[in-house]
């Protein structure tokens, strides 16, 4: 087995690998953080890997890394290898994990994405939401199309806990993936009904006697309202 002229030692990829890559991407813009998690489905064509690299995008930290196949991780500073087995498996999932910090507020924000460089062929999908009331405009990036973000793979919607606001697709060039660049406007929280009828029926029933039945019924859409205070009569 040859190994790559790029690195050698037990974490290199052999040069007869062939590998193709789907990476998936969310990035959360939090009040002081930016969270960015990446599925990674990795098909191997050709060759064994025991272990495959996976360099991470400049100014954030791996917090963890999952994976079936997953024997260990070995991180770096701007990158993480895996180790794989069987290595003789032609399909093999993973999700990271990666945090940074961030100013907050209204930003200029720009993001490198997790990039598989051994794969022959490494396409992609970035999609972005965030914490509170946002509005999120992009810059034109070459490489980067605009798709809609009810195509968004499942899985990574369902850890959205808000709807996503943008979504894109690309293919790696030679020079890597594409970079993400997006102006952040923040606004400060509004307050919100918890409560409110939609709709509400009474039907009062009065006696000889002058006494009063009522019968009240409500369609209600409650968020975190408890109880209900109805106004009586004087």
């Amino acid at each position: 087995v040859s190994w790559s002229a790029r690195e050698t030692g037990p974490t290199a990829t052999p040069r007869d690998t062939r590998m193709l890559a789907d990476i998936k991407s969310l990035v959360t813009i939090g009040d002081a953080d930016v969270r960015l998690l990446a599925l990674v489905d990795l098909t191997i064509v050709q060759g064994e890997p025991a272990a495959i690299e996976v360099r991470l995008p400049a100014g954030y930290e791996l917090v963890g890394v999952t994976g079936s196949s997953l024997e260990r991780s070995e991180p770096h500073a701007d990158r993480v290898v895996l180790f794989v087995t069987p290595a003789a498996r032609r399909r093999h999932q993973f999700l990271l994990n990666l945090e940074r910090s961030s100013a907050g507020g209204s930003l200029k924000f720009n993001t490198g994405l997790p990039t598989i460089p051994a794969v022959q062929r490494e396409t992609g999908e970035v999609s972005v939401w965030g914490v509170g009331a946002l509005e999120i405009t992009s810059e034109d990036v070459p490489g980067l199309r605009r798709m809609d973000v009810r195509e968004v793979d499942a899985a990574l919607v369902s850890a959205a806990r808000q709807a996503l606001l943008a979504a894109f697709r690309y293919q790696r060039g030679a020079s890597g993936p594409p970079a993400l660049a997006l102006n952040v406007t923040r606004f400060p929280d509004a307050a919100v009904l918890a409560a409110i009828a939609e709709r509400a029926v009474a039907t009062t029933l009065v006696t000889k006697e002058g006494r009063a039945l009522t019968e009240v019924s409500l369609l209600i859409r409650n968020r975190a309202q408890p109880l209900m205070k109805v106004v009586l009569p004087v």
